[in-house]
């Protein structure tokens, strides 16, 4: 099945859709402020950050439109051991729409 997130879905929209999707400045600044916080909490030099986007509202329906399921704890877990692994001072930022679930569920 196709997922509505495949690049080929939309591959011959990716210029317009970089131009049209910019973040404001001032959502910028916000990001980067919160960022440089985190660094200097974290007291790590060159911290990489790795944002998980956990979206699970209305995505839930529309993945399952095209057949698919919401991945859960156990997915992760994984993608979080698999950069801790290989990327040194990671530092994690979760995104969600449902954040009570995040907190739960994905440990970073």
């Amino acid at each position: 099945p196709a997922y509505p997130n495949m690049v080929s879905v939309y591959k011959q929209f990716l210029d317009i859709l970089r131009k049209t999707f910019v973040f404001h400045q001032k959502y910028q600044v916000k990001a980067q402020a919160f960022l440089q916080k985190v660094k200097t909490t974290s007291k790590l030099v060159n911290p990489t950050f790795i944002s998980i986007h956990n979206r699970r509202g209305d995505y839930n329906f529309a993945i399952k439109s095209y057949g698919g399921n919401l991945v859960g704890r156990k997915y992760f877990d994984l993608a979080v051991s698999l950069f801790r692994e290989n990327i040194k001072d990671a530092v994690f930022v979760v995104v969600s729409d449902d954040i009570e679930w995040a907190k739960e569920n994905i440990i970073g």
